[in-house]
This record gives structure tokens, C-alpha cells and sequence, in this order.
């Protein structure tokens, strides 16, 4: 009995996942290109970015250059990286909004 419990709790663990996946990708700073608007609900140095309508009055920020790889930002824009075991996952470059 045991085995097939744990079997039913991997699968609803496993649809869990994918679920809430499928519910914030589109707002992960991994799914941005240049034009997207981001929310900062983290901290400057512990960033926590999500992409927001740019009408949104939650827009802080302006995506000006978007990467799998790093990207050279300018002096006035911010940078931000995702980064796995040293590789750059996704790279962003941000100018203030307003």
C-alpha cells in the first residue's frame, strides 16, 4: 500500500510544479524582452523582479536590453542576472521609470 501512496503524492507533487509553472511564467524575469515592464518586490540587493503592465502603477522598471547570456548595460541603467552553478540563465538590463 505503501508505494502506491507514495506514487499518488509524486504525481500531485509533480502537477503542483507544474501548475504554478504554468500560472507565473509569463510574469518570471526569465520570459522578459526589451519593452516589459518589472516590479521589484525584493530588495536592490536581494531582488525579487516580476513583468507588470507598463500602465501598471507597480512599474518601476523598463527592460532596455534582454539575454541568455550577460549584456552590457549602460552607466544609467541596472543590471540584473539569473544566474545557475556560475552560468548566466538570463541577463537584463533596466532604466528607472519615472
Amino acid at each position: 500500500m505503501w508505494p502506491k501512496i507514495k506514487i499518488v503524492a509524486a504525481v500531485v507533487v509533480l502537477i503542483g510544479v507544474g501548475v504554478f509553472y504554468l500560472l507565473n511564467h509569463d510574469t518570471m524575469p526569465a520570459s522578459a524582452v526589451v519593452g516589459d515592464c518589472m516590479h521589484n518586490s525584493g530588495t536592490e540587493s536581494n531582488p525579487d523582479l516580476e513583468i507588470v503592465k507598463c500602465g501598471d502603477s507597480k512599474a518601476q522598471f523598463k527592460v532596455t536590453q534582454a539575454g541568455d547570456d550577460a549584456v552590457e548595460c549602460k552607466d544609467d541603467e541596472s543590471s540584473y542576472e539569473e544566474t545557475r552553478k556560475g552560468r548566466v540563465l538570463t541577463s537584463l538590463c533596466l532604466t528607472s521609470i519615472g
